[in-house]
């Protein structure tokens, strides 16, 4: 299988996955991953092909902002970050849950 035209650029995962979705793109598709494949790095360029990207993130991956990284929340806190549409949010369950997204925002409602 021939990989995407641009491999040479990025990381294997991020070629990964423009590989498989190379004929979705610009077509206003959402990409739904798991936290093995996502990251900052094919976020921005999914965005920039016109497809839209949410998915559970390790919280170590390059590019995330080093407060999500080393921040200890308590049960139930919840941080975000926002850099365009682009959005990481890190919560706290039983153990710390981090996640992209490109269609949510940081904006909370408490309840």
């Amino acid at each position: 299988m021939p990989l995407w035209q641009e491999a040479s650029k990025y990381s294997t995962t991020t070629n990964i996955v423009m590989t498989f979705t190379e004929n979705l793109l610009g077509h206003g598709y959402c990409v739904t991953l798991d936290n093995f494949y996502t990251s900052p790095e094919l976020a921005e360029t999914l965005l920039s092909n016109g497809t839209d990207v949410y998915g559970t993130l390790r919280s170590h991956r390059r590019g995330i902002p080093q407060e999500i990284k080393s921040r200890i929340l308590k049960m139930g806190e919840i941080i975000g970050f926002q850099k365009g549409k682009m959005c990481i949010l890190k919560c706290m369950d039983k153990k710390p849950i981090c996640m992209l997204s490109t269609i949510h925002t940081i904006n909370f409602v408490e309840q």
